[in-house]
């Protein structure tokens, strides 16, 4: 199975400078952010490297730099997961949470297998859940010509504001 997402910015414009490709084959699901060249952001990478696994460090609070954020979603309850990657150091966290804005827990349900990233990607193995999901990526990068940040989603934000839970009572 393999899906192409675009994005949305706040102003539900179609943001095409980014996408996310989300692959499963076998046990095994991998996620890969790109964008072009000329798109900066606090944080990135500007070299090829592969991080392995064991070195990734759990933080909570990435969301308020530049990071990637993928949710997982089971389609047979209101529960979900939320992965937190950041772009450029070894660190990431995964949580739980049993329905909408649940209070947030950390899980060790996934597994990540292997990352890598380069100037314009980041990627990301894990194994396939073990109950029937479905994949909604987002991304928060915090520019560094325009302090501000850019927040995209999968999907349009509401008119009151971007809320990247939003999917999981849709």
């Amino acid at each position: 199975m393999n899906q192409l997402f675009v994005f949305y910015s706040p102003d539900n414009l179609i943001y095409p400078e980014m996408k996310a490709v989300f692959e499963a084959k076998n046990n095994t699901c991998r996620l890969t952010f790109q964008w072009p060249s000329t798109l900066t952001f606090i944080g990135q990478s500007h070299d090829l490297k592969k991080i392995d696994p064991n070195e990734l460090t759990r933080e909570v609070g990435l969301w308020e730099y530049s990071c990637f954020e993928f949710f997982i979603k089971n389609k047979n309850n209101q529960e979900y997961i939320e992965l937190n990657f950041s772009p450029n150091q070894a660190k990431w966290n995964a949580f739980h949470f049993t329905h909408y804005r649940s209070p947030i827990r950390e899980t060790k349900k996934i597994i990540v297998t292997e990352v890598n990233l380069g100037p314009t990607f980041y990627s990301i193995q894990f194994a396939k859940p073990d109950f029937e999901y479905s994949i909604h990526p987002k991304v928060i990068l915090f520019q560094e010509l325009r302090n501000s940040a850019l927040l995209l989603s999968d999907f349009h934000h509401p008119k009151s504001g971007p809320d990247f839970h939003l999917f999981s009572i849709s």
